[in-house]
């Protein structure tokens, strides 16, 4: 019996004891959970701030790759502007160096004094332009004489100017056509000048420092040759012209617009020879004339037959202008035209 209870006894120390082993290993694996629990959060806390610090970081980091990108850009335009600056300055410095030494070359000479008459549409004279590629090197290709004026004091060193006599007034005194349109009266008797051949080479040794004309149409000579007439005419001690206002009209009596005056708008499309021309229409060439006094022209050409070289419009099968000699004759004896002591040579005459 005492050993039963002993035995008992001893089961239950056993069982006490490794209950308070147990419930102490409990709590310090509690101890420990925990303590893991606040690492834990103390870890979570610096992964935060480490997010944080790099998000900046590279915030930063883009900012300064942006305005190191700026600034060398920046650099990159203030280097051409500068070097732009630089060009610019040694071009104006070898200019002013090239026009200083043209001009100490050039012999001392008074400019010529003369009345100026400005006239015709303004080109820019203050322009520097090189004369070879504009002109070539060759004067212009027209029956009025061509000179060229010295002009020593040019301040871009073009010291021959190039000059077209237009009318003669008396005393070696010319009104003259300058390259930019403009009338000039030049005293060729006392200003140095070199005699210019229709359209040929200018000197080689001057060819540098000319200014010369740009192709100048013939309407356009026609017109600066009038005013240089009325020009001359008032500085001239003889009495003065009676300038008339020019038009330009329609001078083929068999058209239906004969006698019209040509529109303003069609003025510019004229191909003019002198004082006549021709000018597309509405489709059709008309003949022009460029005239002062209207009706007595219309009274010389009044009857549509008094000019040989209008008998009509006469046409073939195929729709082309042509009359036959015989049929020409005919015409001609009907109204009463005279050949004159002209010596006919072909067998027809086309109109």
């Amino acid at each position: 019996m005492l050993a039963e209870w002993s035995h008992c006894a001893v089961l239950v120390a056993s069982h006490l004891i490794r209950s308070i082993l147990e419930d102490t290993e409990g709590q310090a694996l509690r101890s420990e959970i925990g303590a893991l629990r606040v690492e834990v959060h103390r870890a979570k806390e610096l992964v935060r701030d480490y997010n944080q610090v790099l998000d900046s970081c590279e915030k930063e980091l883009l900012w300064r790759n942006r305005a190191t990108s700026w600034f060398a850009f920046g650099n990159m335009v203030l280097g051409i502007v500068l070097v732009f600056l630089w060009s610019y300055h040694c071009y104006c410095r070898s200019d002013r160096s090239l026009i200083r030494a043209l001009g100490d070359s050039a012999p001392a000479e008074p400019e010529p004094r003369g009345v100026v008459t400005r006239s015709g549409p303004l080109r820019p004279s203050d322009l520097v332009r090189s004369t070879i590629g504009v002109m070539g090197d060759r004067s212009l290709n027209i029956s009025e004489p061509q000179v060229l004026v010295h002009f020593p004091n040019d301040q871009h060193g073009f010291v021959y100017h190039h000059r077209i006599l237009l009318h003669k007034i008396g005393g070696g005194r010319w009104v003259t056509l300058t390259p930019d349109l403009d009338l000039e009266v030049h005293y060729l008797s006392t200003h140095k000048h070199l005699v210019l051949g229709r359209h040929s080479l200018f000197p080689a040794h001057l060819i540098d420092s000319c200014y010369v004309f740009d192709e100048i149409s013939k309407n356009e000579l026609e017109c600066q040759k009038k005013l240089a007439k009325t020009t001359g005419a008032i500085l001239d001690d003889s009495d003065p012209i009676d300038t008339v206002a020019h038009q330009w009209y329609v001078a083929d009596p068999s058209s239906d617009r004969f006698g019209k005056v040509i529109p303003v708008e069609l003025l510019e499309d004229i191909v003019a020879l002198g004082s006549h021309g021709l000018v597309q229409w509405d489709n059709e060439t008309e003949f022009v004339r460029e005239l002062g006094k209207l009706q007595s022209f219309l009274d010389d050409r009044k009857e549509a037959g008094s000019d040989l070289r209008t008998l009509g419009d006469h046409r073939d099968a195929q729709g082309r202008r042509y009359l036959y000699f015989t049929e020409e004759i005919t015409l001609i004896e009907s109204r009463s035209l005279k050949i004159g002591d002209s010596q006919v040579q072909d067998q027809s005459w086309s109109t």
